[in-house]
């Protein structure tokens, strides 16, 4: 399966026109991935990805600092530098494709830019690792609606000269929930000016019903929001088990 890519600078006219949404569900015997990019201007500096390596699903969500067409351009060379270091890593896990990622990109960024991301690796039997380089906490809600929250396992990527990172190791049962969200869903705020903050998004997951929780999720945004959007919102929701035969729907 061919890797995704959702914020693409060569973009139609028809696209550049207006601010589209990105989105794509796919679902396969031992995972499922929902996820949506929400642009706030024609380029976006977020970005989503995922592949299939020898049987085992990865999985990355990341943002690069900045914004406008430069942060685009960036964010989608980061997208063919994951897919080049998980390939060229295939065997490693995803604490060494993100330092693998750092080396390749940190000449190429300019001076004081970075990019923070998530990248992960499940395998069929729904075991997990995930390292997190300075991006906003993964919230991983259990089947019996538990909440556990994974903190950074290092610096962001491109900035420091000699860094490293570690990773958490995880389990994933029938009917458990991976999110991944880029910092625009945290930081917006209501006509109050409260921001929407980690500890809300964490709520909103808690009290969801899990079967639709991206869906959920950008429901209770939009209404606390009233549907403004201040920076680029990307979600990513991985599952494991979904025990639904292969296929794959893409949507704006």
């Amino acid at each position: 399966m061919d890797s995704v890519r959702v914020s693409d600078v060569h973009r139609s006219p028809r696209e550049k026109s207006a601010r589209r949404a990105s989105a794509v569900q796919i679902a396969r015997p031992f995972y499922s991935v929902d996820a949506i990019s929400r642009p706030l201007t024609e380029f976006s500096g977020d970005f989503y990805f995922y592949t299939e390596v020898r049987g085992d699903l990865w999985f990355a969500l990341g943002d690069f600092a900045g914004h406008g067409l430069r942060a685009a351009i960036y964010s989608s060379m980061m997208q063919e530098e994951i897919g080049r270091a998980i390939k060229a890593c295939e065997f490693a896990d995803p604490a060494e494709v993100v330092a693998s990622l750092h080396n390749t990109v940190r000449p190429e960024f300019p001076i004081n830019r970075f990019a923070s991301l998530v990248v992960g690796r499940m395998r069929p039997d729904g075991s997990l690792q995930l390292s997190n380089a300075g991006h906003c906490k993964p919230i991983l809600r259990r089947a019996d609606g538990t909440i556990e929250t994974f903190d950074s396992h290092g610096p962001v990527v491109g900035l420091i000269s000699s860094p490293g990172w570690k990773q958490s190791e995880l389990i994933l049962g029938g009917d458990d929930l991976l999110l991944l969200h880029s910092d625009g869903l945290i930081e917006a705020t209501n006509s109050r000016d409260e921001e929407v903050s980690a500890e809300r998004i964490v709520e909103w997951v808690r009290q969801s019903s899990g079967v639709q929780l991206r869906r959920e999720l950008l429901t209770q945004f939009d209404a606390f929001t009233s549907g403004q959007q201040t920076d680029d919102v990307t979600v990513m929701v991985i599952a494991a088990n979904p025990g639904v035969a292969g296929f794959i729907r893409a949507a704006s």
